[in-house]
């Protein structure tokens, strides 16, 4: 699994009406490399891979994501739609033929309020176990694809957002963000995934009780 592009330094978004954040920013170069690490992990474990190895990385998949997912929200809280979008063209929106494969896993920008567990197959005369991980590469591709076009994500969810702002639909679910839950964090993680927490909320509750127009 690799990154389809390098990652935009800066993060200069066409249409953000701001510098960029360097929260923001660092948390881009963090996951980035914490991305990497997961991808080399699924390629270590090619051909066998422990359950317990399997819910790491699912975990520390889960966080990457919600890191990710907390980003776009300030990101798309940040541009003015009005503004062209940027001219690099993102693989999924590339017409296919019929003869092309599908669309690949896209990106989830809203999370779920709950959430089914992975499959794991495990039999008990079997050594070892067989442990499907064809989910984790599509997510982190999808996650790779995030990072090296924020632009296309940032405009998309903020549109999203804004067809569904009566319906007050939050991109963030209630609570501890995923991946958290029964887990020490890294001081970074955790001073920066809270400090984006809050402040994603902020911009969605704003967002929802901003006058129309």
């Amino acid at each position: 699994i690799a990154l389809s592009a390098p990652i935009r330094a800066g993060l200069i978004l066409t249409g953000m009406d701001t510098r960029p954040d360097p929260i923001i920013a660092n948390a881009w170069h963090e996951l980035g490399q914490l991305a990497g690490e997961l991808s080399a992990a699924l390629r270590r474990a090619a051909g066998y891979m422990s359950v317990g190895l399997r819910r790491q990385i699912a975990r520390d998949l889960r966080l990457a994501e919600a890191l990710a997912r907390r980003a776009i929200v300030l990101m798309a809280a940040a541009l003015d739609l009005s503004s062209p979008p940027s001219k690099t063209i993102h693989p999924s929106s590339r017409c296919r033929s019929p003869k092309q494969a599908p669309a690949k896993r896209g990106f989830v920008l809203f999370e779920p309020l709950w959430r089914m567990p992975g499959a794991v197959t495990v039999q008990a005369s079997q050594v070892p176990p067989t442990v499907d991980t064809s989910d984790l590469s599509a997510r982190l591709e999808a996650l790779g694809r995030v990072l090296a076009n924020p632009d296309h994500y940032a405009r998309r969810l903020a549109a999203l957002q804004a067809r569904r702002r009566e319906k007050r639909v939050s991109p963030l679910r209630p609570g501890q963000p995923p991946g958290c839950t029964g887990r020490r964090l890294d001081d970074w993680l955790l001073l920066t995934l809270g400090d984006l927490d809050a402040r994603a909320r902020r911009v969605v509750y704003r967002a929802w009780h901003a006058a129309p127009g």
